[in-house]
């Protein structure tokens, strides 16, 4: 009776970690391109020219005042692409670790 016969543990199923890390990239890569488009339809409405560090040169707006929120909305826009692609970088060094891993 005491003590107690051990219980076999129940194994978590086996999840192929490549296969994810390729699902999340393909995730990252469609959210990506929908960002992209976003920010072209965005850059056409108000008209915008940016420099090579996408900083605002010229738009078009209705009033003085609203620059201030276009200006805004754009590095709203910039900064989740940003951190889309910081995110597929990381979860892309981690896929090619495994497959260097798999292979050695």
């Amino acid at each position: 009776m005491w003590p107690l016969p051990r219980q076999p543990k129940a194994e978590p199923p086996e999840v192929d970690r490549q296969d994810d890390l390729l699902r999340q990239l393909t995730t990252i890569d469609s959210q990506l391109r929908l960002l992209d488009h976003e920010a072209k339809e965005f850059r056409l409405l108000h008209e915008i020219t940016t420099d090579r560090f996408r900083q605002i040169i010229r738009m078009s707006s209705p009033s003085l005042s609203g620059r201030a929120s276009v200006e805004r909305d754009w590095r709203g826009l910039l900064r989740e692409g940003d951190r889309l692609l910081e995110r597929r970088n990381k979860i892309l060094a981690e896929w090619s670790a495994l497959k260097m891993g798999r292979v050695a």
